[in-house]
């Protein structure tokens, strides 16, 4: 008996801390997402020169190419609240998502399968890519969900953990 209460305890008391610690980007604010997503393009490294996907584009890049279903997604004047750069396999994705709940719910599902997908069809025709796959900076920070393909992942998880720290800074 005391060592199942023990245990009880043991595990109240993680998950106690747990929902203490909360995340600190949890009222992010990215404001302009497009700025934002272009910032991370402009100072990580990238082999190619990135191409915008143009703003009429991303529902389809989201919905067809991505398959997140739309009520996950965030909308500002009737388009989805993203940005997108690339050139094969690299590229940089930034997406507002409804609430921090989804954002973790597209980035363990449609952005996990994404980068399986991409692993996958480089590792037939384009192995010397696969490192960029293998080290992509994949994660969310609020409601936003990133995925960062480049050169060097360290680096642009450094650039992408910055540019939170700053945006948090000024939203104080």
């Amino acid at each position: 008996m005391k060592k199942i209460l023990a245990m009880l305890l043991a595990v109240i008391t993680v998950f106690s801390l747990t929902a203490c610690g909360g995340d600190k980007y949890a009222d992010l604010k990215i404001g302009n997402i497009t700025g934002f997503g272009q910032n991370i393009a402009s100072n990580a490294k990238f082999e190619y020169n990135l191409s915008e996907v143009p703003a009429d584009d991303l529902e389809f890049s989201a919905l067809t190419l991505l398959k997140i279903s739309k009520d996950k997604l965030n909308y500002i004047d009737g388009k989805p609240e993203m940005y997108r750069s690339m050139a094969s396999p690299e590229e940089v994705l930034v997406i507002g998502a409804k609430d921090a709940a989804t954002a973790k719910e597209i980035l363990n599902g449609p952005i996990s399968d994404w980068v399986k997908y991409q692993r996958d069809g480089y590792s037939d025709y384009g192995p010397d890519q696969v490192p960029k796959i293998d080290s992509c900076v994949r994660m969310t920070a609020g409601r936003y969900v990133f995925l960062i393909v480049s050169n060097d992942g360290a680096q642009a998880k450094t650039v992408l953990n910055d540019l939170l720290e700053t945006t948090l800074k000024i939203h104080e």
